[in-house]
């Protein structure tokens, strides 16, 4: 992309496309097309909204040349490339926040679609995720919490504390485990209520494949 004369600070692209300035992010988009058009892949959705918007930022057509055999220019772009197929596939077009859920958080829950579209952002190869009450956050968890949750699983009622559950985000199916025990059935998951557009309630553990999610729920209850 051609540069404007206009004396700048240099920057070297990042892997944290908020923190780039609107030249950066507008060259990675643009080479981010080209390496979809060669694969001969579909260009996502979002890729081509983000281009649009980040185009008509960019007043001052800013921009910036990527030296994609420098390692580390390699590396983020396949890293972006990645993030843009995670969020075509799990986040494609704008969600249906429930307003009870947001409402009832106040102020702390009204980013909760940036804070989803940054966690599919960061999914990788990640497979489980969940909301965390006391940092108002959604996260990837490592699957080495069912350990500890098979090793309580004692005391919970086998029928009525640990279930299935099955909910979409948009238009995007995603698949749970859910743990309502007594220290938990009254907590809303304000996180996952206000996503999914309805009332859930207690730590819920999120899938996004529904096999590895019924293969964990039954050897939990094994």
């Amino acid at each position: 992309m051609t540069t404007t004369n206009e004396a700048r600070p240099i920057q070297m692209i990042s892997n944290d496309f908020y923190s780039l300035d609107i030249g950066m992010k507008q060259s990675i988009l643009t080479e981010l097309m080209k390496m979809f058009i060669a694969d001969e892949r579909k260009i996502p959705l979002r890729l081509m909204a983000d281009l649009k918007k980040v185009k008509k930022q960019n007043k001052k057509r800013m921009g910036y040349t990527l030296h994609t055999d420098e390692k580390n220019t390699r590396k983020c772009m396949k890293m972006y490339y990645k993030q843009y197929k995670h969020l075509d596939k799990y986040y494609p077009k704008n969600i249906d926040v429930l307003w009870v859920g947001s409402l009832q958080r106040g102020q702390r829950a009204v980013d909760i679609e940036k804070k989803y579209e940054k966690l599919i952002r960061i999914k990788t190869s990640s497979h489980i995720w969940t909301y965390t009450d006391n940092k108002d956050d959604l996260f990837w968890i490592n699957p080495e919490v069912f350990k500890r949750v098979r090793k309580n699983y004692s005391r919970l009622e086998k029928d009525n504390d640990i279930k299935k559950l099955d909910f979409k985000i948009g238009d995007v199916d995603w698949y749970a485990i859910n743990i309502s025990d007594s220290d938990s059935d009254e907590l809303l998951n304000y996180g996952i209520s206000s996503l999914a557009n309805e009332m859930v309630y207690g730590f819920t553990m999120v899938f996004d494949d529904v096999k590895s999610r019924d293969d964990y729920y039954d050897w939990v209850r094994k």
